[in-house]
């Protein structure tokens, strides 16, 4: 329509390095830092999918470097889904936390699941989840 090329990156949880502090995992290292306890979990139920942002920069680059991607969109994650619970223990245990965890209700306007179909990013660009081998 106006003639220039576009092609959509969906990024989803993306984290690392210098991202602030008002996104989840900066955000429970704080909590625990400032000594909660017991420790509640927000949405302990819900799920999310974690992408390290050189995952990120890769599959933006494969995007950008694939012939054929112009006007498609691409979600990049890693198709690994974990709970706030899982990931608030697992925070813990490197925090050194001993103390008790309760259940908490979430956040206004928190979705339940937050993951998405990588498979067309897997298939046309050959981003997989390679990338992330010896990270966890």
């Amino acid at each position: 329509m106006l003639g220039f090329e576009v092609t959509i990156i969906r990024y989803h949880n993306v984290f690392g390095p210098r991202m602030g502090f008002n996104h989840v995992i900066p955000h429970l290292v704080i909590r625990f830092r400032n000594g909660e306890d017991p420790y509640k979990i927000y949405g302990h139920d819900q799920t999310r999918d974690f992408c390290y942002i050189t995952d990120a920069v890769e599959g933006t680059v494969l995007a950008m470097e694939t012939p054929g991607t112009n006007g498609e969109i691409y979600h990049l994650g890693t198709g690994i889904e974990i709970t706030i619970e899982e990931l608030t223990r697992y925070t813990g245990e490197l925090m050194n936390f001993k103390g008790a965890y309760v259940n908490a209700e979430t956040y206004p306007g928190s979705v339940s699941r937050r993951s998405p179909d990588i498979t067309k990013s897997k298939k046309q660009l050959g981003f997989t989840k390679s990338q992330l081998e010896g990270r966890a």
